[in-house]
C-alpha cells in the first residue's frame, strides 16, 4: 500500500511542488495579511484553502487515473479493494500536506515578525479532514460508479467553491446570518460538536468504503 502511496505522490510530484503547494502558499499569505475582524474569519478563509486544494488534487489525479485504470487493474498484480484503499488514503495524504503548508506558512511568518492576522493551528487540519470525509465519503462512490456524471459536479462544485466567500459575506450580513453565528458563538462545549461530527464523519466514511469496494469489485473493465 506504501508503494502505491508514493507511487501516485510521484505522479502529482511535479505538480504539487511546482504548482498547487507555491498557489497554497500565495493564498495563505495573502489571507494572513487581510485586515478580517476575528479569528473565525481567519479560520474559515484558510480552512476554505485547504480544502478547496485537497479537492483539486484529489480529483485531478482521479482524472488522470481513469485513462489508465483498465490497464492498472487487468495488468498488475493488485487487488481492487487496494485500489480503493488507495483512494481513500490518497484524500486524507492530500489534506494533511495542504493544511500543514498553511500552518507552517502562518506560524513562520508570526515568528519572522510579519505583521499579519491569526496564525492556522491544528484546528485547520482537524476541520478540514472532518468535511473532507464527509463530502467525499459521499463522493467517491458516485465517482466509482459512474466516472462520467461526476466529472459534471466537478464543474459545479468548482463554481460554487469559488462563489463561496461572497455567499457567506452576504449570509453573514442578513438577520439568519446573525443569529446564525450568535448561536454557534453561544455554544458552551464547542469540542463537544466537533466530536460528534468526527464521528459521523468517520462512520460515513467507513459506509462509503465499503459501498465503494463492492461497487468496484463488481465493475467490468
Amino acid at each position: 500500500m506504501l508503494n502505491l502511496i508514493m507511487k501516485d505522490l510521484r505522479i502529482m510530484k511535479k505538480s504539487l511542488l511546482y504548482f498547487l503547494i507555491p498557489i497554497t502558499l500565495i493564498i495563505i499569505f495573502v489571507l494572513y495579511k487581510m485586515p478580517f475582524d476575528a479569528y473565525f474569519q481567519y479560520l474559515a478563509a484558510y480552512l476554505f484553502i485547504v480544502f478547496y486544494m485537497t479537492c483539486f488534487s484529489f480529483i485531478s489525479m482521479e482524472n488522470y487515473k481513469s485513462v489508465k485504470e483498465a490497464v492498472v487493474v487487468n495488468s498488475f498484480p493488485v487487488k481492487r479493494k487496494d485500489l480503493v484503499v488507495l483512494e481513500y488514503l490518497m484524500l486524507i495524504v492530500y489534506n494533511v500536506i495542504f493544511a500543514f503548508v498553511a500552518i507552517l506558512e502562518t506560524n513562520i511568518l508570526k515568528l519572522v515578525g510579519v505583521k499579519g492576522g491569526e496564525v492556522a493551528t491544528l484546528e485547520i487540519l482537524i476541520m478540514s479532514l472532518l468535511i473532507s470525509l464527509i463530502y467525499f465519503s459521499i463522493y467517491i462512490p458516485f465517482s466509482i460508479k459512474n466516472f462520467g456524471k461526476t466529472n459534471r459536479i466537478n464543474v459545479f462544485m468548482y463554481v460554487f467553491m469559488f462563489c463561496l466567500p461572497q455567499i457567506l459575506k452576504k449570509f453573514v450580513g442578513t438577520k439568519i446570518g446573525q443569529k446564525f453565528i450568535m448561536v454557534i458563538g453561544g455554544i458552551s462545549n464547542p469540542h463537544i460538536v466537533i466530536l460528534g461530527i468526527l464521528v459521523l464523519g468517520i462512520l460515513m466514511f467507513m459506509m462509503s468504503f465499503f459501498t465503494s469496494v463492492k461497487i468496484y469489485e463488481n465493475i467490468d473493465f
